[in-house]
C-alpha cells in the first residue's frame, strides 16, 4: 500500500513537472517569436510596391501632406529625393509620359498640398505634371537640373543648415540607398558624384564650408583622388565608410550607426526599384537598409542583424522574385539560433497546485 502511494506521488510530481515545463517552454518560444518578426512589402509592379510603402508608413496617424514623384527608371533622382523627403513624405513612381494608376490612386487618397517632381522634362514629362495638377488642383514643384548630379545639388538645398554631407556615387544605386537613412539620422545631405567632382558639387560644398563630410562606399566609384578635391571644396577632409562590396558597405554602416535600431529594411542589392521605395520609410523609422542578393544573404549582413539585440522587425522590400523565401529562412534561423543558445530556465513546481493526496504525502 505504501509503495503504491509513493508511486502515485512520483507520477503526480512527474506530471506536474512536465506540465510546468511545457508551459514555460511555450512561454519562452512565444517570447522568441514576438521578439523578431518579418513583414514583406510587395506588389505586382514597382509602383504598387511604392504605394504599399506609402500606405504602410505615410497614412497613419496622419496622412503625409506632400509627395515626391520620380521616374521609375531614374534611380539617381529617387536617391536625391531623400534630401527632400527627410522621412516625412512618400516617394512614388511614375512613367516618363504617363502616371500609373497605383500612383494616381495614392495621390487621390493622400490629397497632398504639394507634389515634387524629380528631374527635368526628359525624365518626367509635362503631361504627367498636368495629371498631377488635375488630381491635387495645384501645379507640382519640379526639382530639375542638367544631369543627375545637378539634380542632387538642387535637392540638397532643401536641407537647411546640414550637419554633414554624405558623398556617394551616382553611377550605381546601392551605396547611395543605404546612405539615405544614415544621412537623415545625422541631419545630413546626400550628394551624388560621378568619376569627378562636378562644379555644381564643388560650389555646394563650398557653400556649406567647414561641415563634416563622409564618403559612403569604396574607392572603385569614389576614388581616393577625389578625397583631396572634397577637402579643398568643403574645408574638411572626408571620412569613409566602405567595404569589399555593396553588401558589406550596408552591413558596416548599420553596425556602426544603427546598433540599437528597432527596425531594419532588407532590400535587393541587384534590383533598385523596390529597394528605393524603402528609403523615405527607413528615414522615418531611423532604420538601416541592408542589402542582399536574391538567393544568398552575406554573413556580414547577418552579423549586423545578430549584433543588434534591439532589432524586432524586419521589412523586406519586394516579392519572391526579388528576395527569395530561402533568404528569409536563413535570417529567421540565424536570429532564432541566438535565442536557442540561451540555457533553459529551471522547472519549479508549486506544491499547493498538486492534488490533496500528493500534498499530504509530501508533508
Amino acid at each position: 500500500m505504501k509503495q503504491k502511494r509513493l508511486q502515485s506521488v512520483a507520477l503526480s510530481l512527474l506530471l506536474a513537472g512536465s506540465l510546468a515545463f511545457t508551459g514555460m517552454f511555450a512561454t519562452t518560444a512565444n517570447a522568441a517569436a514576438e521578439k523578431f518578426t518579418v513583414t514583406r512589402l510587395s506588389g505586382a509592379r514597382r509602383e504598387d510596391v511604392a504605394k504599399k510603402v506609402s500606405d504602410t508608413f505615410f497614412t497613419k496617424p496622419t496622412k503625409a501632406d506632400r509627395v515626391i514623384l520620380v521616374n521609375d527608371l531614374a534611380f539617381a533622382d529617387a536617391i536625391s529625393s531623400t534630401n527632400i523627403s527627410q522621412g516625412q513624405y512618400p516617394i512614388l513612381y511614375t512613367h516618363k509620359a504617363s502616371m500609373p494608376e497605383a500612383t494616381a490612386k495614392a495621390l487621390r487618397e493622400l490629397k497632398p498640398s504639394e507634389v515634387y517632381i524629380m528631374g527635368g522634362k526628359n525624365s518626367v514629362s509635362e503631361a504627367v505634371a498636368g495629371e498631377v495638377k488635375n488630381i491635387i488642383g495645384k501645379t507640382p514643384v519640379r526639382v530639375g537640373g542638367r544631369d543627375r548630379y545637378e539634380v542632387s545639388v538642387n535637392s540638397a538645398q532643401f536641407r537647411k543648415a546640414p550637419q554633414k554631407v554624405m558623398i556617394t556615387t551616382g553611377q550605381v544605386y546601392s551605396d547611395a540607398l543605404v546612405a539615405a537613412p544614415y544621412a537623415q539620422k545625422e541631419k545630413a545631405t546626400v550628394l551624388l558624384v560621378g568619376n569627378t567632382l562636378s562644379q555644381s558639387a564643388k560650389n555646394y560644398l563650398n557653400s556649406v564650408s567647414k561641415v563634416q563630410t563622409e564618403i559612403i562606399g569604396g574607392k572603385r566609384y569614389v576614388p581616393a583622388a577625389m578625397e583631396q578635391e572634397i577637402a579643398y571644396s568643403a574645408g574638411t577632409y572626408p571620412n569613409r565608410i566602405g567595404g569589399a562590396d555593396r553588401y558589406e558597405v550596408s552591413a558596416s554602416l548599420a553596425k556602426k550607426n544603427f546598433g540599437n535600431a528597432q527596425y531594419a529594411f532588407l532590400a535587393s542589392g541587384q534590383v533598385f526599384s523596390d529597394a528605393l521605395s524603402a528609403s523615405s520609410a527607413a528615414q522615418k523609422l531611423n532604420a538601416p537598409i541592408l542589402l542582399t542578393q536574391k538567393h544568398v544573404i552575406s554573413s556580414a549582413v547577418l552579423d549586423a542583424m545578430k549584433d543588434n539585440s534591439k532589432l524586432s522587425k524586419l521589412y523586406v522590400m519586394g516579392g519572391v522574385n526579388t528576395i527569395a523565401p530561402s533568404v528569409l529562412d536563413t535570417v529567421k534561423e540565424t536570429l532564432n539560433a541566438e535565442e536557442s543558445e540561451k540555457p533553459s530556465p529551471r522547472t519549479v513546481v508549486d506544491i499547493s497546485k498538486l492534488p490533496e493526496n500528493v500534498q499530504k504525502a509530501l508533508k
